[in-house]
């Protein structure tokens, strides 16, 4: 049977256990041999690290091992009898939130990792309000340490009801988000249902996620094919890029823009193999018939040749600040990065800064706008760039703000100005 391809973050507030969620789906699952889960029990032992040890299956780095937090961002794939699952470990500390962003922003769905001992957080909060703003359509809830509140049916009702609320407030349909009680540490319905929590019918967490649609790729959408690079092969100047939506075939008339110039697709490669078609998500090497040397550049966006992109060089986007030492005031200066492009930007307005945890709107026209905060802003760019609302073409919408080869703002468009 051919698997499906589902890209998944954890999120949640420290210490909450999401390593450890993840760690158990690995090690019950044989997708973690028994051997090297007792060598991670003896590391675990000798750090002082005791009951920690599945944690340690997605938190690899020393540092961490030893802080018993995730830093970065960890990448596993998790393949199970109907899915290859690659799922992002999203740090739960709130020094590192710009990777749990990044995380989000390449995910189909998420887990929310709640811990039944402190129930909701400030970081429950955040990563999911988040994780709605970036689009990530499909939340569950992991409600983990169970095992901490002895299996109480009365507690999970209690924050069973607490978690349905933030959702709701956050955007998601509550009907739509399965809360799953269980215990890491003791493998209580994260793999194998177990005796401790006879009162919960529904599904384990290994059971939603085989359960999770398919993900349908935007193959139905506009061709979207940013230039990642030019090569020369045998003299031959030769596209390179990754598709981001639509279909690209053999013989297919496309233009490039903002040249406008067209060309003919004579071959297509995946890595070394020839193809006639290239779909979302490939990188592909494109031949173009008639292509000269310096007709195409890193940045230009290809498209069918009876299609043209949507242009901007004023647009409304939804801003949170990352890592930025002072903060940032109308008129700031930074520059603009998304897919393959860079431009030069400004921050022309402020129009509303917004509560990271709920959405709502807590000062209109601030003044500033300071770290790990976010607004509704209105930027504007020194040349047009390929971007797209988000309500209209998502997967067009995500970009970044640099400044010093520095990652200080990750952005959502929302309206296209001009």
């Amino acid at each position: 049977m051919e698997k499906k391809y589902l890209h998944l973050v954890v999120i949640g507030h420290i210490d909450h256990g999401k390593s450890s969620i993840l760690g158990r789906l690995f090690y019950d699952t044989d997708n973690v041999p028994k051997a090297v889960m007792e060598r991670i029990r003896k590391t675990a032992k000798i750090l002082g690290k005791e009951g920690f040890e599945f944690a340690f299956v997605m938190d690899q780095i020393k540092e961490e091992r030893a802080r018993g937090i995730t830093i970065g961002l960890a990448h596993k794939k998790l393949v199970t009898e109907k899915h290859s699952i690659t799922f992002a470990d999203a740090p739960g500390h709130r020094d590192f939130i710009k990777n749990m962003l990044t995380g989000a922003s390449e995910s189909n769905a998420a887990i929310l990792v709640v811990a039944a001992d402190e129930g909701i957080q400030s970081q429950t909060k955040q990563h999911l309000f988040l994780t709605k703003m970036l689009g990530v359509p499909r939340v569950a809830v992991a409600l983990n340490k169970m095992d901490l509140v002895d299996y109480s049916q009365e507690r999970f009702k209690q924050l069973k009801e607490m978690i349905e609320q933030l959702v709701e407030r956050v955007g998601y349909n509550k009907l739509d988000v399965p809360i799953i009680p269980c215990s890491a540490l003791e493998g209580e319905n994260v793999v194998k249902r177990g005796n401790k929590m006879s009162w919960y019918k529904g599904q384990t967490l290994l059971e939603h996620i085989e359960n999770l649609p398919e993900v349908t790729p935007p193959s139905n959408l506009a061709l979207r094919l940013p230039v990642q690079d030019i090569y020369t092969i045998e003299g031959i100047p030769v596209v390179i890029g990754r598709i981001v939506t639509g279909v690209v075939k053999l013989d297919d008339k496309v233009r490039v823009w903002p040249s406008g110039r067209e060309y003919s697709v004579e071959r297509i490669y995946i890595q070394d193999k020839e193809v006639e078609a290239g779909e979302p998500g490939d990188n592909l090497y494109l031949y173009l018939k008639g292509l000269k040397q310096g007709e195409i550049k890193r940045g230009d966006m290809i498209t069918l040749h009876n299609d043209k992109p949507t242009f901007a060089t004023r647009f409304k986007a939804y801003v949170f600040i990352i890592n930025h030492p002072t903060g940032i005031v109308p008129g700031y200066k930074t520059r603009f990065e998304m897919l393959t492009e860079s431009t030069p930007c400004i921050i022309n307005a402020l129009l509303n800064k917004i509560d990271t945890t709920t959405g709502a709107i807590v000062e209109e026209s601030p003044s500033q706008l300071q770290d790990k905060e976010a607004a509704l802003v209105e930027i504007a760019t020194s040349k047009p760039v390929y971007i797209e609302p988000q309500q209209h073409f998502s997967n067009l919408a995500n970009f970044r703000l640099i400044e010093d080869d520095t990652r200080v703002g990750m952005g959502i468009c929302v309206e296209v100005i001009e």
